[in-house]
């Protein structure tokens, strides 16, 4: 890979996340003061959405020096797929303001165990996952806006840099999410259409045979006889036919007056999308390989 492909690998892979959007639901938050410290199945929040910049929520100052290179704080999250809880409220309170009942804070910084925060603290409420009616989908960090993005709610505001979240109704999702009905014994589903007086249904010895009819094809109709008149330059064909010339396709009586034709479900749009969506964590792994 080009020094160029390595400086615009950030981009890219900000531009496929844009394109390709993980709808998994967060599981858990955490928070390093090293970003290489990141844990296990977590990943770091290192850059704001809207300027690109350094994503640290410290962002404490050190006289004429600037800021302290040593005191930084980034979010993490996860999307572990076997964990039984999932994120559904998130919120940012005053150092002194009583954390809300069902939900749980950060005190400490998972890789140093120092001070998570200095004024405003992060919490957010885990839930069942059967349990949860909304689920948090993504969060991100704007240091130059002054309000969310579209499709975001915003949180609130640490340090100066604002918390926002997007998040989706699960209970909507679980109720599309329906098993559509069984379907009839198989020996309904092929049918002898033979042209006879048998009214049981047969089923062929292979799930793989094709359904085909018994009797032979009638003789196809004979072409009208003309006498071609001759004209230098013209060229004729014969007249062709091919197996199915003649047969006659309709459907079956016994088919069409049969029950189990008018149980067929019926799918709308939404519900197609809901039960295959697809969230592309194949194709972000391979990238950021």
């Amino acid at each position: 890979m080009t020094m160029l492909e390595n400086n615009r690998k950030p981009e890219i892979n900000k531009m496929i996340n844009e394109i390709l959007p993980d709808n998994r639901p967060i599981t858990g938050f955490q928070v390093v003061e090293d970003l290489i410290k990141c844990p296990k199945d977590y990943q770091p929040i290192s850059r704001t959405h809207d300027s690109d910049s350094d994503a640290d929520l410290w962002r404490a100052s050190s006289g004429l020096f600037g800021r302290n290179a040593q005191s930084r704080r980034y979010l993490c999250i996860t999307k572990n797929n076997n964990a039984d809880y999932v994120v559904d409220k998130i919120g940012i309170i005053g150092e002194k303001d009583s954390l809300p009942d069902g939900f749980t804070q950060l005190t400490k910084t998972e890789d140093s165990k120092q001070k998570a925060w200095r004024k405003k603290q992060l919490c957010y409420r885990l839930v069942k996952f059967e349990n949860a009616k909304e689920v948090l989908t993504d969060v991100i960090l704007c240091s130059r806006s002054k309000r969310p993005p579209d499709g975001f709610t915003l949180a609130g505001e640490i340090n100066g840099v604002l918390v926002c979240y997007k998040s989706r109704d699960q209970q909507m999702k679980a109720d599309l999410q329906l098993k559509s009905p069984p379907l009839p014994p198989r020996t309904h589903h092929y049918l002898n259409l033979s042209n006879n007086n048998e009214q049981e249904p047969v089923s062929p010895t292979s799930d793989n045979q094709l359904l085909k009819p018994k009797r032979p094809a009638p003789i196809p109709p004979k072409p009208a006889a003309r006498t071609p008149s001759y004209h230098p330059g013209t060229t004729y064909t014969l007249s062709t036919y091919t197996s199915l010339d003649g047969v006659p396709f309709r459907l079956s009586n016994r088919i069409k007056d049969s029950p189990y034709n008018q149980s067929l479900p019926t799918f709308k749009e939404f519900k197609l999308t809901s039960e295959y969506d697809y969230n592309f964590t194949l194709e972000k792994q391979i990238v950021n390989v």
